[in-house]
């Protein structure tokens, strides 16, 4: 799986830094907000979008991270330079954010910490116990003050005189226990009310209570307590209510008491795994900063090697020929020296290269003039010698016919001889440019060599490490004269008997991928001083050998951008090896092991 436009994105965009950083403190602004507030109203977790988000968008950079990483890593193991200078930057800014956030991570939550351990300590746990306590003392205390009042003797003879003087009653309460601000009295015929007539029950509320102490109410200035009791007046029963107010800042500060001891349970009780989360959230927020620092590095990397990618790809050029080629460098460019030393270099190369083409081509022709005036006069040497018998027996009144045919025939013999060095050095000279297609090398070897079994019995030819699907991109006509040369060669080696094993492999030189091919005989071999003139024109070690076998199939090899070299160790064999492109055909990608 594939994303070009992410991977091209990543490496080659200032802007990618810009967005992330931004994003990253987008991130730690609203999720921050998010979970403080939540901490604060208990509500962490029921924001589901805020949630999804927290978790999705690091997830999210994550796999991004991992993807990139992962290709830069494949990179690396295919021993590509670049890639691996990246990844030693990569690691480095990686290794420069985690030394730089270890000790900011690590204060951080030894502050939290402690100022947890200081705000929830056992000490304020107990001062908010004891404070609880306080309040619910204090209401316990209010209460039974009501109670009191209603039992008290004196509080059954006031309340005794109500039908005679109601008013005198209140007042003689009122003085007595200041603490009551309102009373009721309900009888089967009258409802007496005293104080303040917002603290009251109607009649059909009263007839509905409970002797006793009455649940507290609440209306908007204040809280209300009450205590009712039934008692006899004159043989007339009576539901007496007492009433008494308390502030409701009295209720509001018992009720953040009690929401502030419920919390600090709550965090007693999750200490842990608030702890845990706690990190996980530093964690969170570390992920973009080390997605942030990934794509800084591999920015940063991209600006630094893409002059040398630049002039790899240059020096490859000139390695295979092409000294025109010249560097352009950026105005202002840090690495535009490198660029202008590259195309120095390069046109000195082209001039001294030049010079030296034309000192090689005249030096060539030359040796060639030399070694083909020399194979020209050999079989001269012979028809002359025999051209002058002749002439000396035309005297004669009868020549013996024997040596008449005997002076003819050697005469055509040289100069059949002399026709196939021509004809050779022709094809040697005028080498047409290969048609390229796609061969079977498996199928075309073969045929080549179906032939050469039949004339040949003793001779063992292995061909099994041959793949079956393997094709190369060659001239056929000519690449087939470079295998019959070389099998023919072999079995001229090995004398008709011995073993000739063919093979092929895929191998990889730098970005190119090569064919292998292998030709190798069990003969004798070729003696160390001689490897290096087995290709030279001319050169053989055979009577009848011209020399230049050897020579066309080199240039060949060397038109279809190809090498060739031999590889021989006396009494053991000879292995010549053949490497042909194989990129052209399948890519510069193509991965080979």
């Amino acid at each position: 799986m594939k994303f070009p436009a992410l991977r091209e994105f990543l490496q080659n965009s200032v802007m990618t830094v810009v967005l992330l950083y931004l994003l990253v403190i987008v991130l730690i602004l609203v999720f921050s907000s998010s979970i403080l507030g939540g901490m604060d109203q208990n509500t962490i977790g029921e924001d589901g979008i805020s949630l999804i988000l927290l978790l999705a968008i690091p997830l999210i950079l994550i796999f991004s991270l991992g993807y990139s990483f992962i290709y830069v890593w494949r990179k690396v193991r295919t021993k590509h330079s670049t890639y691996r200078f990246r990844l030693r930057l990569v690691l480095l800014i990686f290794l420069i954010i985690f030394l730089v956030s270890l000790p900011q991570t690590v204060l951080s939550l030894r502050f939290v910490e402690m100022v947890f351990n200081r705000w929830f300590g056992p000490d304020v746990g107990i001062a908010l116990d004891s404070g609880l306590e306080i309040a619910l003392e204090y209401y316990s205390d209010l209460n039974r003050e009501l109670v009191d009042i209603g039992n008290s003797p004196y509080f059954s003879l006031s309340v005794s005189r109500v039908s005679q003087s109601p008013e005198r009653v209140w007042k003689e309460l009122k003085s007595q226990f200041p603490l009551i601000e309102g009373v009721q009295l309900l009888s089967p015929d009258d409802l007496f009310v005293f104080g303040d007539p917002r603290l009251t029950y109607s009649r059909d509320d009263l007839e509905l209570i409970s002797p006793g102490l009455i649940p507290k109410r609440t209306v908007p200035d204040f809280s209300i307590l009450g205590y009712m009791k039934e008692m006899q007046v004159s043989g007339i029963p009576y539901r007496v209510v007492l009433y008494r107010t308390i502030p409701r800042e009295f209720d509001e500060h018992a009720r953040n008491l009690t929401q502030v001891i419920e919390k600090f349970k709550q965090f007693e009780e999750y200490d842990q795994l608030f702890r845990i989360g706690l990190f996980l959230f530093y964690a969170i927020f570390l992920v973009p900063m080390l997605f942030l620092g990934f794509v800084v590095a591999l920015v940063i990397s991209q600006r630094m090697i893409k002059p040398f990618l630049g002039l790899e790809d240059a020096t490859r050029r000139v390695a295979q020929g092409d000294y025109s080629y010249r560097l352009l460098s950026r105005e202002k460019d840090d690495f535009s020296f490198l660029s202008d030393s590259f195309n120095s270099m390069v046109k000195e190369l082209e001039v001294s290269r030049r010079e030296t083409l034309q000192t090689e081509k005249v030096s060539a022709w030359q040796d060639i003039a030399q070694r083909l005036a020399h194979e020209i006069r050999n079989p001269l040497t012979p028809i002359r010698l025999y051209a002058q018998r002749v002439l000396a027996r035309l005297d004669d009144d009868e020549i013996p016919q024997e040596v008449i045919r005997k002076g003819m025939n050697r005469i055509l013999v040289e100069v059949d001889n002399l026709n196939s060095l021509l004809t050779e050095f022709r094809e040697f000279a005028r080498q047409k440019p290969p048609a390229m297609e796609d061969l079977n090398l498996r199928k075309f070897l073969y045929s080549i060599v179906e032939v050469l079994e039949e004339s040949n019995p003793g001779v063992v030819f292995h061909m099994d490490d041959l793949q079956e699907n393997l094709y190369i991109h060659a001239d056929q006509g000519q690449i087939r004269q470079v295998f019959q040369n070389l099998i023919s060669n072999a079995l001229q080696a090995i004398d008709g008997d011995g073993v000739i094993i063919l093979r092929a492999d895929l191998v990889k030189k730098g970005y190119s991928v090569y064919c292998r091919i292998q030709v190798s005989d069990s003969g004798p071999g070729i003696p160390d001083e001689m490897q290096d003139k087995v290709f030279n024109p001319y050169f053989t070690t055979r009577e009848d050998g011209t020399g230049l076998g050897l020579s066309i199939v080199e240039r060949i090899i060397h038109d279809h951008k190809g090498r060739i070299w031999v590889e021989s160790v006396p009494g053991e064999g000879t292995t010549f090896y053949l490497d042909l492109p194989y990129e052209e055909l399948y890519g510069k990608d193509t991965d080979h092991r």
